[in-house]
């Protein structure tokens, strides 16, 4: 059995529906619009020594890489790679502060990312590392609210980067660690 609908009532029925879509599609803008998403990081890979021995990436042969925490690590060995395996957290660490100091002469912001407030006026800027990027907080509270919104955050910092490079005019050359087919991928992954 058909139904048949009054040509009015199927005009009504179109007006309905086109509403709703474009109401549903400019919520969909508008919450797309809220949320930063963040950018590709400035440099692939940050630093071009392996954490462990410090010595160059490609100079003793293949390229171990390591996911650790979500985190890549480039090591110069295998047998760097089995001491970054033996205590992680060192390793990490070692591998943050040479992150730190690579990305901190040319870190584009001077305000806190959280707070807005100007970094070094309630002491020490925080310098924390996130998925291998150096970020700059005010104090250990905003280090916290970070860590429940990271994409935002990082949305504005790579935003910050992106202006940088255009005002100076200058692309982001490859790092020199990264690229080539001299390393070797390990998926390891530890928790």
């Amino acid at each position: 059995m058909s139904v048949r609908l009054h040509p009015r009532v199927l005009t009504v029925l179109a007006v309905c529906c086109l509403a709703a879509v474009s109401a549903t599609a400019a919520q969909e803008e508008t919450t797309q619009a809220a949320v930063v998403q963040p950018a590709a990081n400035p440099s692939p890979y940050p630093v071009d020594v392996c954490p462990i021995s410090g010595k160059k990436l490609g100079k003793m042969g293949r390229i171990v890489v390591r996911t650790y925490e979500g985190r890549e690590v480039r090591l110069c060995c295998a047998s760097c790679a089995a001491k970054f395996d033996a205590d992680p957290q060192a390793g990490l660490q070692k591998l943050d502060e040479r992150i730190i100091a690579a990305q901190k002469p040319e870190y584009p912001l001077t305000l806190c990312p959280v707070s807005g407030e100007k970094l070094g006026e309630m002491g020490e800027p925080v310098d924390y590392v996130y998925d291998n990027q150096l970020i700059r907080f005010c104090c250990p509270a905003c280090v916290a609210d970070f860590t429940k919104q990271p994409a935002v955050y990082m949305g504005r910092l790579q935003a910050a980067y992106a202006v940088q490079r255009e005002t100076r005019g200058v692309r982001p050359a490859p790092h020199p660690a990264a690229g080539g087919d001299h390393q070797e991928h390990d998926t390891h992954v530890h928790h």
